[in-house]
């Protein structure tokens, strides 16, 4: 009959084994951890480079582009874009948008996931076959350009409403005099979630240079820009370490019942 009290050699080998597994479990914890860790900061030195976010697009709205197809915003995910106003009865600074926004376009001539949306303010006005004619007129007659306008007339208030409060734009305000509109002149920078990123006034008049060099690094940054990494991570972690935790109290459970068994 074996001595309880003297050492059982075949339960101290188990215990060595049962540490050994431990340890070995532990360590593998700490090695995710510090992985994640180490990913996690990474992404927050990432995160303070990217463009901020100013707001979600959660609407959208029934257009027509400029060869009357159905067009919404929703057409647009997936890509970088940049949206404005104009109306195609401006004088002036809808030209200047324009040209300002071809400059941005010309440093990206083979970027095909960069696009440009230009919403008209004057729907009514601004059929269709009008906008396309504009768009002609000032040579951005290609793919990579939208020009919209309401499905009907009638719908300008709509519009409006959804660019201010749906997109963030300022208020169109009419007036007198040949501009007829005080409108919003800035363009705005969208990421293919349909994240306004952030808005720029290419027609600056103290500083346009450092406009347009912010809205380029911007738009670099955001093309660049990889899938958050972060979620996915969190549940690799809770869900190694559950898986650890799990099977470490079945060995310790199991060692203890043979150390029972043993000492009976």
């Amino acid at each position: 009959m074996t001595n309880p009290s003297e050492p059982n050699p075949e339960l101290q080998k188990r215990n060595a084994t049962l540490v050994l597994i431990l340890v070995g479990i532990i360590a593998l914890g700490a090695v995710v951890a510090f992985n994640y860790s180490v990913v996690l900061k990474r992404q927050q030195a990432e995160e303070a480079q990217r463009p901020k976010f100013e707001h979600r697009i959660e609407q959208d709205m029934d257009f027509l582009n400029e060869e009357g197809e159905p067009f919404g915003l929703a057409n647009m995910r997936g890509k970088v874009y940049l949206i404005s106003y104009v109306f195609t009865q401006c004088p002036s600074q809808c030209a200047g948008v324009i040209e300002s926004v071809k400059e941005i376009a010309a440093e990206f001539p083979n970027e095909e996931r960069l696009e440009f949306v230009a919403v008209s303010l004057e729907p009514d006005v601004d059929r269709p076959e009008v906008l396309k004619e504009w768009a002609k007129l000032h040579d951005v007659d290609n793919a990579k350009w939208h020009f919209l306008t309401t499905p009907e007339v009638g719908e300008t208030k709509g519009l409006h409403d959804f660019m201010t409060e749906g997109l963030m734009f300022y208020r169109v305000n009419k007036i007198d005099g040949p501009e007829k509109y005080e409108h919003d002149p800035r363009v705005a920078l969208v990421d293919g979630s349909g994240n306004i990123r952030g808005f720029f006034d290419l027609l600056d008049l103290q500083a346009p240079e450092l406009e347009r060099a912010s809205l380029k690094t911007q738009i670099n940054q955001l093309l660049d820009e990889k899938p958050q990494r972060g979620p996915w991570l969190i549940w690799l972690v809770v869900i190694f370490g559950g898986v650890f935790l799990l099977f470490g109290l079945i060995v310790v459970n199991g060692a203890n019942k043979r150390r029972s068994a043993g000492v009976e």
